[in-house]
């Protein structure tokens, strides 16, 4: 009897025995990667240098707002000949700019080429900008007019680089009693302005005329002393065939002529 107990003793403590080593070579559960782990994790990636390898990193907000002060944009240009009262030809030229930055643009004085059938028939130097400096969301004209041999009506274009920079605010004077009359040569720009009585100097007054289209036609202009309280302004140089009625509006300024 003792003997069948002592060899089911040792059964037993074979069994526990294998079954331990059993359990020792089990292999560790590894759980693969799915295939966007992989791409984010698992892929390897090749830096490059920093030497080679350069980035343009976004302007800051000061570039930003620099870039904004000289923002413009053309609005509109034309180069025409018309004959006056007397009979001259007279060159026409108006292109007008209008400031879609956040400061205020200087309107220097710039060149403008005028062609015929694709071949230059005038260089305007030094042509002036009314108003001189403009406000964002105002528009400047440039404007010249010149007597020429060319033919009337005749079909011409123009190129231009404008000269326009950042500049700081140039106070333009209050302007009342704004009022279009008929007159010899066609049309006279009437008005009142207001001028602190601390400035001296010369006063631009300058009034822009723009025909039943809403197109600008031409730049009535003078120089006045400052303590002037009115002006009057009118051209000899209009076609002989406008009149008041072929006038829409006109937008008058008066500020310090500063050369």
């Amino acid at each position: 009897m003792k003997k069948h107990i002592v060899y089911i003793v040792v059964l037993c403590l074979l069994a526990l025995i294998f079954a331990g080593c059993s359990d020792a070579q089990k292999p560790a559960v590894v759980t693969p990667a799915t295939s966007s782990q992989e791409s984010t994790t698992d892929t390897p990636t090749t830096a490059e240098p920093t030497s080679e390898a350069p980035t343009t990193e976004p302007p800051s907000e000061q570039e930003t707002e620099s870039q904004g002060q000289t923002a413009y944009e053309q609005v509109y240009a034309a180069a025409t000949t018309h004959r006056d009262g007397v009979g001259n030809i007279w060159l026409n030229v108006i292109v007008a700019y209008e400031n879609t930055g956040s400061e205020p643009l200087y309107l220097d004085y710039s060149t403008i080429a005028v062609y015929s059938g694709g071949e230059e028939v005038i260089r305007l130097d030094s042509v002036v900008a009314y108003p001189q400096v403009i406000e964002p969301g105002q528009i400047g004209y440039y404007f010249e007019e010149k007597q020429v041999d060319f033919a009337e009506n005749d079909t011409l274009t123009l190129q231009m680089e404008p000269r326009i920079n950042a500049t700081t605010a140039r106070e333009h004077f209050p302007i009342d009693d704004v009022q279009l009359r008929d007159a010899a040569f066609g049309v006279e720009v009437h008005g009142m302005f207001e001028v602190p009585a601390q400035v001296s100097g010369l006063v631009c007054v300058s009034a822009i005329l723009f025909d039943l289209e809403g197109n600008p036609i031409t730049v009535l202009y003078d120089y006045v002393d400052a303590s002037a309280t009115d002006f009057v302004l009118s051209s000899d140089k209009l076609p002989e065939d406008v009149s008041i009625e072929d006038i829409s509006s006109c937008i008058a300024f008066a500020y310090l002529y500063e050369g």
